[in-house]
């Protein structure tokens, strides 16, 4: 597990990661574009042990009926990355080094940067709509 969230001690999703750790996929929540939903860290599936699959699936199930028909369609959602509420986390860390280097690391001239075709000309034509 490179990235993970630490469960605040009230949250009753500590009884599944009982470590007090979600593996998730990004230090980055997602933002719903319904404004009113609140922001989600996506659990990573492939660092959860089918035992915790199948008891997070099973209480998905018991909550989302009648939408959800069946655990096995709760077990398929978990493995394309259930969002679960920022609000349940505490904290969220990782031992990639890649992202290490994004946050903590400025730019340099070293640093490789796509190019784009005709960008100044593309800022210039965006600074005429503002």
């Amino acid at each position: 597990m490179e990235t993970w969230a630490s469960l605040k001690s009230n949250t009753p999703f500590n009884q599944i990661f009982t470590d007090g750790k979600v593996p998730i996929k990004s230090i980055v929540p997602i933002i719903p574009r319904d404004k009113t939903s609140p922001a989600c860290y996506v659990v990573d599936a492939d660092f959860l042990s089918n035992q915790q699959i199948l008891v997070l699936a099973e209480r998905l199930y018991q909550m989302w009926q009648p939408e959800c028909t069946d655990v096995q369609m709760a077990v398929d959602y978990i493995r394309q990355g259930l969002p679960l509420k920022c609000d349940h986390f505490c904290c969220v860390t990782t031992t990639d080094q890649a992202v290490f280097a994004a946050m903590l690391d400025e730019p340099t001239s070293n640093d490789d940067f796509d190019d784009w075709e005709n960008e100044d000309d593309d800022w210039e034509n965006e600074d005429d709509e503002l």
